[in-house]
């Protein structure tokens, strides 16, 4: 370390005119640097001698004062690229009473800027400085502001960090939001700063629209639950090559106010929701008022209520893009009112919907995945739909690919833009404003999620390449949080798994189970849980989550019908009845509207609404029942967000169809179910009847798929007829063994003789049976085998 004479004359010699000077790099690191050197040093860095490109002055005690020499000179500067000013005292007490604002000089009378300020002021005119380096210093909040004013104008900065400083969360909103239109900067450091939620979620805003950083270390900082899934989300748009470094930062989930507090603890005495406008999820944020622990936070996953917003707010902003993005592309959020400034704002969807566009948004394909999770292809289609495409397009609940999981980034957003909603005063896509005060409301109806909200590619590259980065512990807690607002299809979770299972750490059986208790919840696609269990766990892991899933596990295969009583305390149990209510709107728009059914006739509901719910009531914990059979639509107009806890049961009985190309079961499995079920199959049930048994689900199969027509009879009376597209050579339909055997024909066995009509004896008459003929033995698929003089029921 050297003396401040000897620095002194150090810095004299560097500064004299009369010497030749190349000199491009000079490191006075670990020194005290004072005043009167640090304005030597920008004397010399304003000459037109200087051919400085790289100027270390790490740790020398800078304080604002001498940091405010430099602003003047970096001005002029043409030559440096290089500066490091790190483990400094920049901020400081100046920082804390607030004096960085600009002064003027006592002798001159000059405005003068100090510190961040002095920096911010100098680099936005600076053309030639591509790294900084302010590390380890006191700047905060105001500073980092005026830092983050410097990213927008500045296109010359490509390396800054700002790491373990003072900038604080509000201080951070202002530089991640000016970086949306910076296109030069590539890295930013700004770990230790005390950046929580909000921060991290401006940040998910600009990762969505700044196509250049590629490396941004958040190391240290409390960006919590919230924090680490809006960052999450945003790994939908990101590039190649991008790094975000979450080591070390709080993901817990921080207890905030909620706004149906009140309403859970108002009493047991049941009534309807009240509108979103009552439910206010205002923010309270403005230039002066900064987030605190008691600041109500955006949550993605329950957007609806009313919100106020000052829109000059970095936090606010991004708010809105997160509903817009919402409301333009998920199936069940939209805006019931927007207002900027007083002013109405009217937006409309890029093209009329019907109910049949809703319909076909919702394609499935056949749940036939034993093979790979492929759709069955069609070797008639040619260009156009066939009739096969036009089957899937109808059997909404199952799914096995999409056009969104496959694009590459760029189509991907572009399909996004061509899908979001439209102002109607220009027929433009609505720019989210940066002043003013926006009113919005935020509504939501149960609907299945829509296709466009699944994980892209790019989004399940991003978390798997972070993930392989990680220990195992991290990496479950990753995906836990991505199924937080995200959605995949069956296909996505296996590719996961395996691609973990290939990595050098293996998933064990445990960790599996506890990855697919998360997954498959958010799969889109129905039918496919009990493959993706028996293809990734044992029998007995795969037992326990079934158990764990209870209701959810039938209802995740597809299987909607049945009673149930769901506890709404339990994870599973709610999320079984928002994806019962999600099925029962779909059934609801599909009948009321492609049916010729009358409008007040209420189709097959209960109490003439078009719902297929039956006798539901909600029970709280005092013991009070109520009846909701005429208040389903209210009772989940939040998402059940507002009921903490309590029973809800009630018959459900659905509508839909199971898809007419779904496998049939094979012997093995119908052998196991009988087995599972304790239920005794006849040997000669085994030996005998399984090939005809086969060749009867074979002819099921071929003739499954049957051309139905709608018409009117002369009285007006609706009816339906059904052609079999199973026909002679002759070109007439063929007869049916259904149609010979309404009209009274036997079945044929094996070798084409009619077989007798075997009648389902009645149990009670097994004793009967057995004494006029106990050493008989019974050659039918169903009745009574006594051969070993037991009575066993055959099925």
């Amino acid at each position: 370390r050297l003396s401040d004479e000897t620095i002194k004359k150090v810095v004299e010699e560097l500064t004299n005119p009369d010497r030749n000077m190349e000199l491009c790099s000079l490191d006075l690191s670990y020194n005290d640097i004072d005043g009167e050197t640090a304005q030597e040093l920008a004397n010399f860095l304003m000459s037109k001698h200087c051919v400085l490109k790289e100027l270390r002055l790490a740790k020398s005690d800078l304080d604002d004062s001498e940091i405010a020499k430099f602003s003047e000179s970096l001005k002029r500067n043409k030559t440096l690229t290089t500066l490091d000013f790190s483990n400094n005292i920049i901020g400081g007490v100046n920082e804390l009473l607030h004096k960085t604002a600009p002064t003027r000089d006592k002798v001159t009378g000059k405005i003068i800027n100090i510190g961040g300020g002095a920096l911010a002021d100098a680099l936005e005119r600076n053309k030639t400085l591509t790294k900084l380096d302010l590390s380890w210093n006191q700047i905060g909040v105001k500073s980092a502001k005026l830092l983050g004013g410097m990213l927008g104008s500045n296109y010359t900065l490509k390396w800054l960090s700002l790491g373990y400083n003072s900038l604080q969360d509000s201080g951070v909103q202002e530089i991640f939001n000016n970086l949306i239109d910076n296109t030069t900067l590539t890295y930013l450091d700004v770990s230790s700063n005390s950046i929580g939620p909000a921060a991290a979620c401006v940040l998910g805003n600009m990762l969505r629209q700044n196509k250049m950083i590629l490396d941004i270390n958040l190391e240290g900082n409390p960006i919590q639950e919230l924090g680490m899934r809006s960052i999450i989300r945003a790994l939908k748009f990101s590039i190649p090559g991008r790094i975000l470094n979450v080591g070390g930062c709080s993901f817990e989930k921080m207890q905030r106010p909620s706004p149906y507090e009140a309403r859970r603890t108002a009493g047991h005495h049941y009534c309807p929701p009240p509108p979103a406008e009552k439910f206010d999820k205002s923010t309270n944020l403005s230039q002066t008022n900064g987030v605190t622990n008691d600041t109500p936070l955006f949550d993605f996953s329950d957007p609806v209520g009313y919100y106020k917003l000052d829109m000059s707010v970095p936090y606010n902003q991004a708010i809105v893009e997160e509903m817009y993005f919402l409301a333009s592309h998920s199936s069940g959020y939209y805006f019931k009112s927007i207002k900027h400034d007083g002013s109405v704002i009217k937006l409309r969807p890029p093209h009329k919907t019907t109910t049949k566009d809703l319909l076909k948004k919702r394609r499935r394909a056949s749940a036939i995945i034993a093979e790979g999770y492929s759709r069955p292809k069609s070797p008639e289609s040619q260009g156009e739909e066939s009739d096969v495409d036009a089957h899937y397009n109808t059997n909404w609940r199952y799914e096995t690919t999409s056009i969104y999981t496959e694009l590459d980034l760029k189509s991907w957003e572009e399909e996004m833009n061509r899908g979001a909603l439209l102002n109607c005063a220009n027929d433009a896509p609505y720019k989210i404003p940066n002043y003013g005060i926006m009113e919005i409301v935020v509504c939501y109806t149960p609907m299945p999620q829509a296709e466009t909200m699944l994980a892209n590619k790019t989004q399940v590259d991003s978390l798997l390449g972070w993930c392989h980065k990680e220990d195992s512990t991290m990496r479950l807690k990753i995906l836990e949080l991505f199924a937080a607002d995200g959605f995949l299809l069956s296909h996505q979770v296996q590719e996961i798994i395996d691609d973990f299972n290939h990595s050098s750490t293996r998933l064990t059986d445990d960790d599996t189970k506890h990855l697919l208790s998360h997954l498959v919840p958010v799969c889109i696609d129905s039918g496919v849980t009990e493959n993706l269990l028996d293809h990734n766990l044992s029998h007995v892991v795969a037992g326990k989550l079934i158990n764990e899933f209870n209701h959810l596990f039938h209802v995740l295969q597809g299987s909607f019908c049945g009673h149930f009583s769901l506890d709404l305390s339990v994870k599973y149990d709610r999320l079984t009845l928002v994806k019962i209510a999600e099925q029962n709107a779909y059934e609801t728009i599909r009948l009321r509207d492609l049916t010729a059914w009358p409008t007040k006739n209420g189709g097959t509901s209960q109490n003439g609404d078009w719902s297929q719910f039956r006798n539901a009531t909600y029970k709280k914990p005092g013991k009070l029942i109520y009846n909701l059979s005429e208040d389903t639509t209210d009772f989940f107009s939040y998402r059940l967000m507002d009921k903490e806890d309590g029973l809800v049961e009630f018959d459900f009985v659905s509508t839909e169809r199971i898809a007419g190309h779904t496998r049939a079961v094979t012997t093995e499995e119908f052998e196991i179910m009988c087995r599972t079920c304790d239920l005794y199959v006849s040997p000669h049930l085994e030996n005998e009847n399984i090939e005809r048994l086969a060749k009867t689900v074979e002819f099921v199969q071929k003739n499954a798929k049957r051309e139905i027509s709608v018409h009117k009879d002369d009285g007006g009376r609706i009816s339906r007829s059904y052609k079999s597209p199973t026909c002679s050579e002759d070109g007439k339909e063929q007869e049916t063994p259904s149609k010979r055997n309404r009209r009274g024909c036997l079945p044929m066995s094996r070798d084409n003789s009619p077989t007798p009509p075997v009648k389902t004896p009645n149990p009670t008459r097994g004793a009967k049976m057995q004494q006029k003929s106990p050493k008989a033995k019974s050659p039918t698929a169903n009745g009574w085998d006594e051969g070993d003089g037991k009575k066993k029921f055959v099925t």
